[in-house]
């Protein structure tokens, strides 16, 4: 898991401003580097979850999914390492990495989610029994 929180990273003009007098500002939170070689976009998702719920453990065989926090603090873990994540963060999520996500707060979490995968049909699997 990377995690990336953007209120650490240094602002500055976007590409294609001046740089005396910028009209548009940008964070980098990912480049080409942090992607393995052979990925494709398969999705890109708007999700939410409520207040006190969360999603069950699962692991993707066949795709890296990045999370973009928008709003809210969650409580994520991914390979068994929990991290408290909030709005402005986002965390990388390896391909085959058992990972869940939970609402802490009295708030919901929104957050962007961005799926890249190497198109082998790889399956979504359920790693816990529903009680």
């Amino acid at each position: 898991m990377i995690i990336i929180r953007s209120s650490k990273i240094r602002e500055v003009p976007a590409s294609h401003e001046s740089e005396d007098n910028p009209g548009s500002y940008r964070r980098r939170l990912f480049e080409k580097l942090d992607f393995p070689k052979g990925l494709s976009p398969q999705m890109i998702n708007w999700a939410r979850i409520p207040a006190g719920k969360k999603f069950r453990l699962h692991y993707h065989e066949d795709l890296i999914e990045i999370f973009i926090i928008a709003s809210g603090r969650a409580r994520i873990m991914v390979d068994g390492e929990a991290e408290i994540i909030r709005s402005g963060d986002a965390v990388m999520i390896p391909a085959k990495s058992p990972h869940t996500m939970e609402a802490i707060g009295k708030k919901e979490v929104e957050y962007l989610v961005v799926g890249y995968s190497w198109g082998l049909g790889g399956k979504t699997i359920v790693a816990e029994i529903e009680k």
